[in-house]
């Protein structure tokens, strides 16, 4: 849950365009667009 989801949406949508075609994003790629939305990775 995000609250509030402000723009939430669009990082879906941005994420919708690195897995287009199946293909697995770069991960920078993925970090990059992660912290357009103010999350960080985590390592497990």
């Amino acid at each position: 849950m995000f609250c509030p989801a402000g723009d939430r949406e669009q990082y879906f949508a941005g994420l919708a365009k690195l897995l287009q075609a199946g293909q697995t994003p770069d991960r920078e790629a993925l970090i990059e667009l992660m912290r357009q939305f103010d999350q960080e990775p985590v390592e497990s």
